[in-house]
């Protein structure tokens, strides 16, 4: 457990994923009682910071960043602010583990597929057809399984989401570009699990979780104080937490 000072217990919902109805209702309403404070997400944010275990935990991306607020295993959940640093591109994917969403700032555009077989490797990205679209901006929450075939690409730098993760049921799970990422012509050297800074549509990757082994293997990176400190101030900014001084709990 990895907790955060500013949540108290009576508050921490014990979600169990294989109930998606369940976990709809109980993380939605847990996402809105954390956004609907901006003075006690402002803690939490500056908490998740100067705690090891937490900091530990925030990570820079290709396409988006993310602090560590909250984890607890025991509980089935880990709370986590993202945000995209840059415009991202259409890549249908499934993920690691079930989870829930909400909008802070910017949109979504939320794409569902639908595919006949094992979704992955050897999958034409042309066989995976578009069954549900919708734009999802400020306020907008979600929940989903993690078997569900989706894309859900930042449309502008700097938007931000409010997101608890379920825990992870598989080592891995796949994403396949279905836009162009840079340019394709570039030449890297990489793994399957490394998410490529160009590609054509039908690129496969998968995205895996972080252990001392595979680290070399991500692309991820550990957050820098800069990083964070861009991060916190387009927060305040934002109205999302308020920047009056951190009392840290002892």
């Amino acid at each position: 457990m990895k907790g955060n000072a500013f949540l108290q217990d009576n508050e921490l919902p014990k979600i169990d994923w294989s109930d998606l109805w369940q976990a709809h209702e109980k993380s939605l309403q847990f996402l809105d009682g954390v956004s609907a404070d901006p003075d006690r997400l402002a803690r939490m944010v500056e908490f998740a910071w100067s705690d090891p275990d937490l900091r530990a935990m925030c990570e820079q991306g290709v396409v988006e960043d993310k602090i560590v607020l909250a984890d607890h295993p025991e509980l089935g959940w880990r709370l986590q602010i993202r945000m995209a640093s840059t415009r991202q591109q259409e890549m249908s994917h499934q993920h690691r583990f079930s989870f829930a969403t909400k909008v802070l700032k910017g949109a979504y555009l939320h794409r569902i597929y639908h595919y006949d077989g094992e979704f992955g490797t050897g999958t034409d990205y042309r066989d995976v057809s578009t069954v549900y679209l919708n734009e999802d901006g400020p306020g907008t929450t979600f929940c989903i399984d993690h078997r569900t075939i989706h894309s859900t690409p930042l449309i502008e730098a700097g938007s931000i989401l409010l997101v608890l993760r379920g825990p992870a049921v598989k080592d891995r799970a796949p994403v396949i570009f279905r836009e162009v990422r840079g340019d394709p012509n570039e030449s890297e050297v990489l793994t399957t699990e490394m998410e490529p800074l160009s590609a054509n549509p039908g690129t496969i990757f998968f995205r895996i979780g972080v252990t001392d082994e595979n680290r070399s293997q991500r692309r991820e990176i550990p957050m820098t104080a800069d990083v964070f400190a861009h991060w916190k101030q387009l927060l305040i900014s934002n109205g999302i937490i308020t920047a009056s001084e951190v009392q840290y709990a002892e």
